[in-house]
C-alpha cells in the first residue's frame, strides 16, 4: 500500500510539473502573440509613413511621428514581459524606437553601442524571438 501511495504521489507530481509548464508555455505564447501583433502594427504604420514622405505625399506629420512613438512603445512594453535575452534586447531597440519618433530631428543614434533601430534589424530580430 505505501509504494502504491508513493507511485501515485509520484504521478500527481510529474502530471502537475508538466501541466504547470504547459500553462506556461501557452502563457508565452501569448505572449509572443501579442508582441507579434503589436510589431506587425507598428510596421505598416512606420512602413506607410516613410513612403509617404519618400513619394511626396505628405510633409512631415508630427501627430503621425507621435502615433508611431506610441506604436513602437507599446511593442516595447509587450517584448519586456517576455523573459528572455533576445527580447530584452529586442524591447530596448524599440524603447529606441519610439524615442526617435518622439523627436526625429532631435534624437542622436548611440554610434559607441551601435544601436540599429532600422526596420530590417527589428524585423529580423523579432523574427528569430517569436519562432515558435
Amino acid at each position: 500500500m505505501a509504494a502504491e501511495t508513493l507511485l501515485l504521489k509520484a504521478v500527481e507530481y510529474i502530471w502537475d510539473f508538466f501541466k504547470g509548464r504547459k500553462n506556461e508555455n501557452e502563457k508565452e505564447k501569448k505572449l509572443k502573440d501579442s508582441a507579434l501583433e503589436a510589431f506587425r502594427d507598428a510596421v505598416v504604420v512606420t512602413r506607410a509613413y516613410i513612403a509617404d514622405r519618400r513619394d511626396g505625399i505628405t510633409e512631415r506629420d508630427r501627430k503621425k511621428e507621435q502615433e508611431l512613438s506610441k506604436a513602437w512603445n507599446a511593442v516595447g512594453i509587450r517584448l519586456n514581459k517576455i523573459k528572455t535575452d533576445e527580447a530584452k534586447e529586442l524591447h530596448r531597440i524599440c524603447f529606441n524606437k519610439a524615442d526617435y519618433w518622439s523627436d526625429p530631428a532631435r534624437w542622436k543614434n548611440n554610434k559607441e553601442g551601435e544601436i540599429d533601430i532600422s526596420l530590417s534589424k527589428v524585423n529580423r530580430s523579432i523574427s528569430q524571438l517569436l519562432r515558435y
